[in-house]
């Protein structure tokens, strides 16, 4: 935050009563804070409007913890394709009251992915008709990708029955009384994986549904969008083992997960997350996660897994891969990545130990087996 390059901007700092050495921090740059306070409160969105009520400016935007934003220039960037060039805000009576732009997910394991904001009036239509596209919830911004204008928070505030959604129900609650959005068209934040909506995946589910409830005067359509989403190959009871599963997948880092993108999910498909495709329905289809791993030939030499219904990668990550179970037939005449047999020492090398001899392999043999293949 003190990196960014935009002039007109004043920190304010909100802190829980933390005692994990957060305040201790806080101290040492507390002259640059405009205001800062550290007090028990309600939860985040407490600490949030209370910010709202303590700040001056214009617009607000939170970074929570761990959080960042984007690059040095990212407000200045986001405000000047607003405010200052052709079509911009600048010269009109009324400010837009919302700002948003796109964020960079950055999962806890590591590995990152733009998540883009779509443009809010669709959004807000498609919530009013009930003309749902796969991934419509996605296409929301988040609040560290979101100006908001402080006045409007400080009056009304985020509805403190919501633990993980009230932002989302702010926007759309304040869209219905007719507010304004812009689109930055720029990154604004990077948002950091592991917090609330990560780890209580169930509830926030089942808060987004309340808000889009709450919003729409398309009930019926709104619940059969959840439910083709959420529960078209799950029981609803279950999200919170298929959300662990996903996690898990995720962390593994051995999904290739725009490998898998480009090769098995069709634009009408619902689940449009790769990872989340792969176990609602593409190992169904005998997609592959991986180059090198073949779904049907795991079932088909692992019956056990095949008999228990569960998810062949998930199965290999938490049990297949320490007892070395195979994961291609490698020696089918069609397998088209025999060639890379030469880097696997069958003993003691796993799907993450071949990967890794690929990256380490000399450029002139990848090739060549490449070409063999």
């Amino acid at each position: 935050i003190f990196a960014q390059t935009y002039p007109r901007l004043e920190i304010v700092v909100v802190d829980g009563a933390s005692t994990d050495g957060t305040t201790a921090i806080l101290e040492r740059h507390r002259s640059r804070f405009a205001a800062y306070v550290s007090e028990p409160d309600k939860g985040v969105y407490d600490a949030m409007n209370k910010a709202a009520r303590m700040a001056n400016g214009d617009y607000i935007i939170f970074i929570n913890a761990g959080d960042f934003l984007h690059l040095p220039t990212a407000l200045e960037e986001a405000m000047g394709n607003v405010f200052g060039g052709p079509g911009a805000w600048i010269g009109r009576r009324t400010l837009p009251d919302f700002v948003v732009g796109h964020h960079v997910y950055l999962h806890d394991h590591g590995a990152s992915a733009l998540h883009k904001a779509e443009d809010f009036e669709r959004t807000w239509q498609a919530l009013q008709t009930g003309t749902f596209r796969p991934g419509w919830w996605g296409g929301i911004p988040c609040h560290q990708a979101t100006l908001t204008r402080r006045r409007l928070l400080a009056e009304d505030g985020y509805d403190l029955s919501f633990q993980i959604t009230a932002d989302h129900n702010f926007m759309f609650s304040q869209r219905r009384k007719g507010r304004s959005f812009v689109h930055a068209n720029a990154i604004i934040a990077t948002y950091v994986g592991g917090g609330m909506s990560q780890k209580r995946a169930h509830q926030c589910i089942r808060e987004s549904l309340r808000v889009s409830l709450g919003n729409s005067p398309r009930p019926g359509r709104v619940e059969r969008y959840y439910r083709d989403t959420f529960g078209a190959q799950m029981m609803i009871a279950d999200i919170d083992r298929f959300m662990a599963e996903a996690d898990l997948i995720r962390r593994s880092g051995l999904f290739h997960e725009e490998w898998y993108r480009a090769r098995h999910i069709r634009p009408g498909d619902r689940f449009q997350d790769p990872v989340e495709h792969y176990l609602a329905v593409g190992a169904e289809r005998g997609a592959w996660p991986n180059p090198f791993f073949d779904t049907r030939h795991y079932l088909l030499r692992n019956t056990d897994v095949a008999r228990s219904g569960q998810n062949p990668f998930v199965h290999y990550l938490q049990a297949g891969r320490k007892q070395h179970r195979p994961f291609l037939d490698w020696d089918s005449p069609g397998q088209g990545m025999a060639p890379f047999r030469r880097l696997y020492r069958w003993i003691d090398q796993d799907l993450g130990d071949l990967e890794a001899a690929i990256a380490e392999a000399p450029p002139a043999a990848l090739l060549a087996m490449i070409r063999e293949s």
